[in-house]
């Protein structure tokens, strides 16, 4: 069946151009008689949201979730504008973080109802113990090449992305070891500039929420701030206006020109839900005014964001065009981890994921592989 996206404003290398879209079979075709006509009525048409962040929503924590729950945030998360997602699992110790790699692999392996679940991201546990965040310090330990090749083998090879300090001993081993099939990502890191150079040549490819959970800019020690400001690293940024001030986000876009940065919503359980008692991992998280925070301390624990906001903010807090803020919502991520050529274009042969926006950014419709959700 062939579809026809008539009358919308198309991203297209980097701006936006009035042409009609034709969909068939999932993927973005040539020019044919259409079946189906979706009017987008003068709207933006933008490719679908990525979020290869996130440990939630719904009341449902990535850590525990069954079936069930991994449907709850799909569902979620296509209301919200995204198409393809990563589900973060916090760090655990080997027992329970290897049941919650099983329960993630079945989700992925039988395709869930709303975004599609692209693979599994690590957030630990290879961390520093300075800059653990909501991580549970007694959990976090050094690189292990073995752990991991048990976490690879139990995923059937779906772990995507993995953050990871790059200062940690045994670290540098795990980059090397696994970074032809794994994005590595640097954070909850006391790094040095220098640590953070050494971890890049060893295949890291990312930095992890960005300002957030790291040791931080000084003149005279750069760290590993200083790394995702200068060198050709992909930045992830949590542009909810607690994590970054929105001036931070404006740099950000500045420094790295939108086309290295990876919009994220590290969103918690408590997305989509009110103010209250959440989980994070094995974590009491208590949520106030949206903001989340470890019960037993003054630890910001992940968002409540969610894509189609940040979106949103990242127009307003960096004053950049809609066409300059497209590239971190999808893109970005679809190259980094290897499905560039697949998803993240609206050009003939790929996967038709995209989104139809207002002018200031609002979805008001999503479609996956050409089905409107």
């Amino acid at each position: 069946m062939m579809i026809l996206i008539r009358n919308g404003k198309v991203y297209s290398n980097g701006r936006f151009q009035k042409r009609d879209l034709y969909v068939e079979n999932g993927h973005f075709s040539h020019k044919g008689e259409s079946d189906e006509v979706f009017d987008a009525e003068g709207r933006f048409i933008i490719p679908g949201f990525w979020d290869i962040h996130t440990h939630g929503a719904m009341c449902v924590d990535v850590n525990a979730a069954d079936r069930e729950g991994f449907e709850r945030i799909s569902t979620f998360l296509a209301s919200h504008g995204v198409t393809r997602w990563l589900c973060s699992i916090l760090t655990d110790d080997e027992e329970r973080t290897t049941a919650a790699i099983l329960r993630a692999r079945e989700a992925i392996e039988n395709p869930l109802p709303g975004a599609k679940l692209m693979g599994i991201h690590l957030e630990g546990p290879f961390l520093s113990p300075k800059f653990a965040g909501a991580m549970p310090p007694h959990l976090i330990i050094e690189g292990n090449v073995a752990l991991m090749e048990r976490y690879v083998k139990a995923s059937g090879n779906n772990i995507r992305m993995m953050t990871l300090a790059p200062e940690v001993p045994g670290n540098l081993c795990v980059i090397k070891a696994f970074h032809k099939s794994i994005a590595f990502a640097m954070g909850h890191s006391d790094a040095t500039y220098e640590e953070g150079l050494k971890a890049i040549e060893a295949g890291a490819v990312s930095i992890t929420h960005t300002g957030n959970a790291m040791r931080l800019f000084h003149q005279h020690q750069p760290a590993l701030f200083g790394v995702a400001m200068a060198e050709d690293v992909r930045c992830e940024m949590i542009a909810d206006g607690l994590h970054l001030h929105p001036d931070t986000v404006r740099m950000y876009m500045k420094v790295k020109g939108g086309k290295k940065l990876l919009a994220i919503s590290d969103s918690i359980s408590a997305a989509g839900m009110p103010d209250g008692n959440y989980m994070l991992g094995i974590n009491p998280v208590v949520v106030k005014n949206g903001d989340a925070l470890l019960r037993d301390k003054n630890v910001r624990a992940g968002s409540t964001l969610t894509l189609d906001r940040a979106f949103r903010n990242i127009m307003a807090f960096s004053g950049e065009s809609m066409a300059h803020c497209v590239p971190p919502m999808g893109p970005n991520q679809a190259e980094m981890l290897g499905f560039g050529k697949t998803y993240g274009s609206l050009s003939k042969g790929y996967v038709a994921d995209f989104n139809v926006v207002d002018e200031k950014g609002n979805v008001e419709a999503t479609f996956i592989e050409g089905k409107r959700v």
